[in-house]
């Protein structure tokens, strides 16, 4: 029950509130029983000596027959005793005449439960030279009902203080606790990292300040989280994208490693062959070609994967530039004609007048050759190799075509993947490292450019959309 208590501030506000409501009323009562009948009896003395003092000034003007009468009406009218003495101290008795006669046997020196002052009052009638002394005995019986009638709605009183006491303390603590225990909610949400809690407030004390502050607090610490997250979440995109890239890197490496491999291999084979003169390898000269061209094969396999390796290297930045593209074409297009020549293939050449794009001239112009390289090469001979550039929209198209030659739609995809050939190549047969596509898939990449691959009624072609 105690832990209980300990741990809800309202109940904690509702005991305190009672108790100290409580000690009030029991303070203000005890006061209230304790002064209110000095107070009050002091009151009546004060009262009375009046009222005697204006008595005193009639009874000096009045004879002494009279002074029977007077004694009498102001007895009955004000409850009290007087007693008449003479000169030589010697009581008057009145008889029964008087209200409230002097009894011989009466001691209010003895009965100070009925009596509450005593004095004594001179004072010289009309027509006469004798003093007279008039003692006026006052009661306290108006005093002890007062504190009688106090001790019997005790019990009333106790009821009432106990209702006003449980509804006050409980409005009491109601109004200071419940924004505490909104506050307390709210700062347990923040702590479990919900920032999403807001606490209504209109006051404008402390706890309504307490409550504005919580509340920026939680919008400051719901925009923090909000780009802690999205720094977790982009520090985890690079962290799988560097994951990814090394992933790739130890895939392309081993891919190197296989491809280069096979045509060491081959010549090693072949030059000792050459130099011990084994069977077909004394025609010396025809195996040289063929040396030959296992290293210009190897050669231009080094330089794309230099050029792999320069785009994948830290700190790898394009220089975009504008560049006049017919001019791109027709540079890269001379780079084939004798091949073009050699295999009897026709070129047809469609460049129209396109606006400026922006690209890094030496990247993309090893793209555009990697793929017109492709296109002469795969081609059978006698085919036609289609080069178109026209303007669309915001955009500069692109498309080579060669004819004659077709791929598996499921196979499109692996070709721009490292060291992989169409499935007519695969014994080398028209060369290529196997790079091609792949580089030029992370040049177009790089630029943001838009590109696909995809077999045509005539042969396949190569679309890239330039800005």
């Amino acid at each position: 029950m105690i832990k209980y208590i300990k741990q809800r501030l309202n109940i904690q506000i509702f005991i305190l509130t009672a108790f100290l409501l409580i000690g009030i009323a029991v303070v203000t009562y005890g006061f209230i029983a304790v002064t209110t009948p000095k107070s009050y009896l002091n009151e009546l003395d004060l009262s009375l000596d009046r009222s005697v003092q204006s008595l005193v000034g009639h009874l000096e003007q009045a004879e002494l027959s009279e002074i029977e009468k007077l004694l009498q009406f102001f007895s009955e009218e004000h409850g009290i005793i007087i007693q008449l003495y003479d000169k030589d101290e010697n009581r008057i008795d009145y008889g029964s005449k008087l209200y409230f006669a002097a009894d011989p046997s009466y001691n209010a020196y003895t009965r100070q439960d009925r009596t509450s002052i005593t004095k004594d009052y001179i004072f010289v009638p009309k027509n006469s030279e004798d003093a007279y002394t008039i003692r006026v005995l006052g009661s306290q019986q108006r005093v002890n009902l007062f504190s009688q009638a106090l001790r019997n709605i005790l019990p009333w009183l106790i009821a009432l203080i106990a209702l006003i006491t449980i509804i006050a303390s409980w409005l009491y603590s109601r109004y200071i606790t419940r924004p505490v225990i909104r506050l307390s909610r709210m700062s347990k949400e923040l702590a479990g990292l919900n920032f999403e809690v807001y606490v209504q407030n209109k006051r404008e004390d402390e706890i309504g300040i307490l409550s504005d502050n919580l509340n920026k607090l939680s919008e400051r610490l719901s925009i923090a989280l909000g780009e802690l997250q999205a720094a977790n979440t982009s520090l985890k995109k690079d962290v799988e994208r560097e994951q990814e890239l090394e992933k790739q890197q130890l895939s392309f490496f081993s891919a190197v490693s296989h491809e280069l491999k096979t045509p060491i291999t081959v010549l090693k084979g072949q030059l000792q062959g050459m130099l011990y003169g084994v069977g077909g390898y004394k025609d010396r000269d025809k195996y040289l070609r063929r040396t030959l061209e296992i290293v210009s094969n190897m050669e231009e396999m080094v330089v794309e994967i230099l050029s792999v390796s320069h785009i994948r290297s830290t700190g790898f930045s394009i220089n975009i530039e504008p560049i006049n593209p017919q001019m791109m074409m027709r540079t890269v297009l001379h780079e084939y004609e004798e091949l073009a020549v050699q295999k009897n293939i026709s070129i047809d050449l469609n460049l129209q007048n396109t606006p400026e794009i922006h690209a890094d001239t030496g990247l993309l112009g090893k793209a555009v050759s990697n793929i017109m390289s492709n296109a002469f090469r795969y081609s059978p001979e006698n085919s036609e190799v289609r080069v178109k550039l026209f303007p669309a929209h915001e955009e500069v198209i692109l498309q080579i075509e060669n004819t004659g030659v077709s791929i598996p739609e499921e196979e499109i995809p692996r070709l721009f993947q490292a060291f992989t050939r169409g499935e007519e190549s695969r014994n080398r047969e028209t060369g290529g490292s196997g790079l091609g596509l792949y580089l030029v898939k992370m040049i177009l990449d790089l630029h943001q450019y838009a590109f696909r691959m995809s077999n045509t009624s005539v042969g396949i072609c190569f679309e890239v959309h330039c800005r």
